[in-house]
């Protein structure tokens, strides 16, 4: 005889097993969820500051090489100035006789930009900038910062992201 407990017949999980099973992936599945949304908006943050970064090296680019506005007559090329806002930097030829056409950038939605200078000229044939500005690219209610320094040089450097104390 060989018993009540026959392990032959127990083929199967049972209710508790298959609960825990579930149980465990599902908090697997939950974590690499909360994982990949931190991920894509960090991701937001540091596109949106690089894309920048290429914006104020064009600007500075085109000081460096005394690049005159076409389409407007400009006497004497000062520099390109930057602006800086939250939701925008604006960029234009700042010339004796006025001001060149604005080239812009915007802020994607849920990142901000924000800067210890709100203006600077990148001045013309390698003269630098008139003051050192720190750009900082938040996003998602300032949780994620990635940092921008624009030297008295007018070289743009790149911080990388900005741990929160």
């Amino acid at each position: 005889m060989l018993g009540y407990w026959n392990l032959s017949f127990n083929k199967g999980f049972t209710l508790i097993e298959f609960t825990i099973a579930i149980t465990i992936g599902m908090m697997l599945i939950g974590t690499g969820l909360v994982s990949y949304s931190d991920f894509n908006k960090r991701q937001t943050v540091k596109t949106s500051a690089l894309e920048l970064k290429n914006f104020l090296r064009n600007m500075q680019s085109k000081a460096l090489q005394g690049e005159k506005p076409i389409g407007v007559v400009c006497t004497i090329l000062n520099g390109y100035q930057i602006t800086i806002s939250q939701a925008s930097v604006d960029a234009h030829a700042n010339c004796s006789n006025g001001n060149g056409p604005t080239e812009s950038l915007d802020a994607p939605s849920n990142v901000a930009f924000s800067a210890t200078q709100g203006s600077f000229m990148f001045k013309v044939l390698g003269e630098g900038v008139n003051e050192q500005s720190f750009i900082n690219v938040s996003g998602f209610s300032s949780t994620y910062q990635y940092q921008l320094v624009v030297n008295p040089g007018g070289e743009v450097q790149d911080n990388g992201f900005i741990v929160q104390p």
